[in-house]
């Protein structure tokens, strides 16, 4: 059988092997999605985006690294070198990444707790419990969008909100959609179709596929449509 261990690499591409494999180790996957009513159909089940993945460790720290059962091939010499990788990883504004060797479980996460002491008298090695959280890169961008009869161009940020223009859609118009949902504002990941669901609009990408984004009422977000998929409310 292949060598199985958990590895963990932080930004500064320096990569450890935890000491002692844990004795269990679960993924939990969920799809958000939240309940609406349609017209003429009921209440319905509406599947959005993938949730975070967490996951959570509860292993062993052994004061040294030659003890008996340390799993490692290549282990850090004592128990508080890994307390200090770990602990700088975890205060580090950059994502570690995660991976159990022998499977295809490969994670990008970020360290959201790292705690460990001793337990039940025993001291030759510490207990510890690691909790992280799947890490999504997300940046800022500005769009720009025409404002002025001037024909200028003024700079807004994404969700800023502002008046909807007469006759025309912006951020903040309460929309009736009836067409399909898509990931990306270029047409990209297309998802649900929805018939009849009142939304507002959040987001708009002038000049792509997809332009507008929606979500629904109460700001929980459902992805990017056309224009035609659009009727003003």
């Amino acid at each position: 059988m292949d060598h199985v261990g958990i590895y963990l690499t932080n930004g500064s591409n320096e990569t450890i092997e935890l000491p002692v494999t844990p004795a269990e180790l679960m993924v939990k996957g969920e799809v958000d999605g939240d309940t609406a009513t349609v017209l003429g159909l009921g209440e319905i089940k509406r599947y959005t985006t993938r949730k975070l993945i967490p996951l959570s460790i509860e292993s062993t720290l052994p004061l040294t690294s030659d003890a008996h059962w340390v799993t490692a091939q290549n282990p850090l010499p004592d128990a508080q070198s890994y307390i200090d990788w770990l602990t700088a990883a975890r205060d580090a504004d950059k994502p570690v990444r995660f991976v159990l060797s022998g499977t295809k479980i490969n994670v990008l996460t970020k360290i959201d707790s790292f705690k460990y002491g001793f337990k039940s008298g025993n001291s030759v090695e510490y207990q510890y419990t690691l909790a992280l959280t799947e890490w999504r890169e997300c940046k800022a961008e500005r769009m720009t969008i025409k404002t002025a009869p001037s024909g200028k161009k003024t700079a807004v940020k994404k969700g800023t909100a502002r008046a909807a223009p007469a006759k025309k859609l912006g951020i903040g118009s309460k929309v009736v959609v009836n067409g399909q949902l898509f990931r990306d504002s270029y047409g990209g990941g297309p998802g649900a179709k929805e018939h009849n669901v009142q939304l507002k609009v959040t987001l708009y990408a002038p000049g792509r596929a997809r332009p507008y984004h929606v979500a629904t009422l109460g700001g929980l977000p459902q992805g990017w449509v056309s224009a035609s998929s659009l009727k003003g409310v």
